[in-house]
């Protein structure tokens, strides 16, 4: 996804008439991010490779839900501990070194939390928020880890944390349906073990600060 098209459709340096513009335009960057959509080019290997699109994608319970642990790969010895519900998310930057598929990453200890408690976790030097429509409400916070056992033999340490609100809310002018847009943060740290060195490096060490849009079903 081409986060300087992103940036400048949320906060465009010139208004039309080319004089300084230091307004935010929510609905344009949500348009934007809808509009992106993944392409596939030949890479040097001269084999075929997804760019563009989604940088993320996250999949979180409905609150009183629980997910099945199954889902991560666990034992079922590992059955009865984790009760508590969590989400997935995986990243395009993040990916098995080896056969190439995307690494799941648990999200856990779902909490909402005020905007004033986000607004010291999800920093925007650059990029505020709207000073007219903003959306609002509470967001919530998590923590990432690996909880697929086959994985964890490669990756032994993985941590991190995350944080979304919401950021704008309106209506589709086709369809009438409300759209709606986020802003977050999220930081994760993890150590592959030896036998992935050669590919993949000796970890990994994520901090982003992302916008994200519900996705269609």
């Amino acid at each position: 996804m081409d986060v300087e098209a992103l940036n400048i459709a949320y906060a465009p340096p010139y208004d039309t008439t080319g004089s300084f513009d230091d307004a935010f335009y929510p609905e344009a960057l949500y348009k934007a991010i809808v509009a992106s959509k993944p392409e596939t080019k030949i890479n040097e290997d001269g084999e075929e490779e997804e760019v563009g699109g989604p940088t993320a994608k996250l999949n979180i319970p409905i609150p009183g839900t629980n997910t099945n642990t199954s889902d991560l790969g666990l034992d079922d010895e590992y059955e009865d501990e984790e009760n508590d519900p969590y989400g997935i998310l995986t990243l395009s930057t993040f990916s098995h070194p080896y056969c190439g598929g995307p690494i799941e990453i648990a999200v856990g200890d779902i909490k909402e939390e005020s905007q004033e408690t986000l607004n010291a976790e999800i920093e925007t030097p650059d990029l505020g928020r709207p000073t007219d429509d903003a959306w609002d409400a509470a967001g919530i916070s998590a923590t990432l880890e690996i909880q697929d056992c086959h994985l964890m033999s490669m990756i032994p340490e993985a941590s991190g944390k995350f944080f979304m609100r919401p950021l704008w809310k309106g209506v589709d002018g086709e369809d009438g349906k409300v759209v709606e847009l986020f802003e977050g943060r999220l930081t994760f740290r993890c150590f592959f073990d030896r036998v992935w060195w050669k590919r993949g490096g000796k970890g990994r060490n994520e901090d982003v600060v992302f916008w994200a849009v519900r996705g269609r079903a």
